[in-house]
C-alpha cells in the first residue's frame, strides 16, 4: 500500500499494518554502452492533458536547462501520444534543437543510454522512475515536492537557479560519486515472505 494510505488506515486504529513502497526493481541491467556519444539525459512524463501539464511535470524547466546546455542531448519520454503538439509547442517556441521526444518506449530498457535523469515534477507521488533510474546505476535529479528515493539529488520545486546547479554539480562528478547513496530496494523480497507466512508456506 502506499504511505498514505498506510497513515490512513493507522489513524483509524488497525494495527498489524506493514508499510513496504509498492516497488519492484527493474530486471533489466544496464551495461553501459562504451562507444563514444553525447551526453545523454532522460525526462519522463506520463501524458500531457492540457497546458498544465507543461508546469506540472516541469516541462518548462526542461526546456530551460536543454537551452542552456545545446551540446547535452535530451531525451523525453511519453507515454501517451494524446496532446503531444502542446509538448512539441513548448519546445518550438524556445527554439531548443536538443530535445528528442520519444513515445511509447519502456523507460527502463533505454537507461543503458542515459548518463542522467530529471524528475521535475511541481506535484507529484515518490517518482518510482528515479528509484529505477538510481537501480539501473543512472545519477537522478529530482523537485523535492515530496518524498524521494534515497541518492536522489533534490531542488526546490519550480527552483531553476537551484535546479542549474545541481545540474552543474552532477555533470562535474563521478556517476559512483552521484548515486554512492542509493538504498538496497529488494522489497519485493519482504512482500513475498509475508505472503508465505500468511499462507503458512
Amino acid at each position: 500500500m502506499s504511505e498514505s494510505v498506510y497513515k490512513k488506515l493507522k489513524l483509524y486504529g488497525i494495527e498489524g499494518l506493514v508499510h513496504l513502497p509498492a516497488y519492484v526493481p527493474p530486471i533489466t541491467k544496464s551495461i553501459r554502452n562504451k562507444i563514444k556519444r553525447k551526453y545523454t539525459v532522460f525526462f519522463n512524463i506520463w501524458k500531457v492533458d492540457s497546458r498544465k501539464s507543461v508546469t506540472v511535470y516541469g516541462i518548462d524547466l526542461l526546456i530551460e536547462i536543454a537551452s542552456l546546455y545545446p551540446d547535452i542531448q535530451f531525451e523525453c519520454f511519453v507515454s501517451s501520444e494524446k496532446n503531444l503538439r502542446l509538448l512539441y509547442d513548448s519546445i518550438n517556441q524556445r527554439k531548443v534543437k536538443n530535445i528528442e521526444v520519444v513515445v511509447g518506449e519502456n523507460l527502463v530498457s533505454h537507461f543503458s543510454r542515459a548518463d542522467l535523469f530529471l524528475r521535475l515534477n511541481r506535484d507529484d507521488a515518490y517518482g518510482v522512475s528515479i528509484q529505477e533510474a538510481l537501480d539501473c546505476g543512472v545519477p537522478a535529479i529530482a523537485s523535492d515536492v515530496c518524498l524521494r528515493p534515497r541518492g536522489a539529488l533534490l531542488f526546490e520545486s519550480g527552483n531553476l537557479k537551484q535546479l542549474k546547479a545541481v545540474f552543474e554539480r552532477a555533470l562535474s562528478l563521478p556517476r559512483h560519486t552521484l548515486i554512492s547513496e542509493r538504498l538496497s530496494t529488494k522489497y519485493h523480497l519482504e512482500l513475498i515472505d509475508i505472503y508465505r507466512r500468511n499462507l503458512g508456506r
